[in-house]
């Protein structure tokens, strides 16, 4: 009689079972992993070891700091390449652990090899926010990767000369998922920090935020805290009574700030966003350079809000600027800021886009 077979489950015995003949388990003659085929992740999971989740050795894994980090996800085969900043749950084929928003997460490939760490949010459609490719030895705590990436942000500005005293004192330290750092966004205008936050781990950790913030030394006098609302109802958070207030600054509190040479009245507790767009930075200095390139345009600036772009047209030379927005609060401020400047030539108009464009159509109006 010959000897029984050495026999391992193949796949789809830590895949899906269905009662299903054509699905139940196989058996197989002893193979090596990678000659295993390739088949649908499960559902019910037939222990850790099966899956890589766990390992016969503890150094196998990194060290996980109590408290810290509560578990780990494990994303579905070849969605780790590329390991994009959000992680939607349609990628993830199982959680381990018990974890709630805002708990920082090891991200494990199919094989279980950690690949990441993250910010997890059962309520979101970002399932995971990355904050960290790649480690080793002991993790870091939320602490020591804000701390990190904030200098890493810091460097990267000094290079594009930012800041620079007198010429440009207002500009973007973090910019969300392009610093790294996907909800966050960190204005600076001049010697005070506006901070936004626009996900719910921003919030939760507020306080780790703002330490990193000093932690990194950044030369403001002042922090201001704003919340972006829409974006953090739509990641499933809502206020508790222990929060404290965002706008913790009055909201008439107004200063003048530097951008490529003009200067702007801004206010960063009362404005839109955190007061001056300064993600339109760039476009802003595009326009002044094309308007330089021609004669004295007309140009027409909508929805105009404080009127930044106006003023870069006009400082590239432009021979009048026509800014347009619904609200007067806002042409005021254009106003003040065109008189700041020494322009003359700036002319309002308070309407609704659509309608303005309406009647400017019917009197064949055009901007050159």
């Amino acid at each position: 009689m010959l000897p029984w077979p050495k026999l391992l489950p193949s796949p789809c015995s830590v895949g899906q079972w269905s009662p299903s003949a054509s699905t139940w388990p196989r058996w197989t003659h002893a193979k090596p992993i990678s000659a295993w085929p390739r088949l649908s992740p499960c559902r019910t999971v037939v222990g850790l070891a099966a899956t890589g989740l766990a390992t016969s050795s503890p150094r196998a894994r990194p060290r996980v700091r109590s408290g810290r980090h509560r578990g780990r996800v494990r994303l579905h085969r070849g969605r780790e390449t590329p390991l994009r900043p959000l992680i939607y749950d349609r990628a993830i084929a199982q959680v381990q652990g018990r974890l709630e928003m805002g708990d920082l997460v090891e991200v494990c490939d199919w094989n279980g090899t950690v690949v990441a760490l993250g910010v997890y949010n059962p309520s979101s459609m970002y399932r995971v926010r990355l904050l960290l490719n790649g480690y080793s030895g002991e993790q870091p705590d939320l602490l020591d990767i804000l701390q990190q990436r904030l200098e890493m942000a810091i460097r990267t500005r000094r290079l594009l000369g930012l800041p620079k005293a007198g010429v440009d004192e207002a500009y973007r330290l973090v910019n969300g998922e392009g610093d790294n750092l996907s909800g966050l966004i960190i204005d600076v205008y001049g010697s005070v920090a506006v901070i936004r936050a626009a996900a719910a781990w921003v919030e939760l950790h507020r306080s780790t935020v703002e330490a990193a913030l000093r932690r990194v030394g950044l030369a403001v006098d002042r922090v201001v805290w704003r919340r972006s609302s829409a974006h953090l109802h739509q990641d499933g958070w809502t206020k508790r009574e222990t929060d404290s207030d965002a706008e913790d600054e009055e909201e008439d509190t107004e200063f003048v700030v530097v951008e490529a040479g003009l200067r702007c009245w801004v206010r960063p507790a009362g404005g839109q966003k955190t007061g001056l767009y300064l993600d339109q930075r760039e476009n802003r200095k595009l326009i002044r350079s094309l308007v330089s390139r021609q004669e004295a345009p007309r140009v027409l600036d909508l929805c105009c809000y404080h009127g930044a772009f106006a003023l870069a047209a006009l400082a590239g030379g432009a021979s009048s600027v026509t800014a347009v927005d619904s609200s007067a609060e806002a042409l005021q401020m254009a106003e003040r800021n065109a008189q700041l400047n020494g322009f003359d030539s700036l002319k309002l108009e308070q309407s609704d886009v659509a309608s303005f464009m309406e009647r400017a159509a019917e009197e064949k109006l055009a901007w050159l």
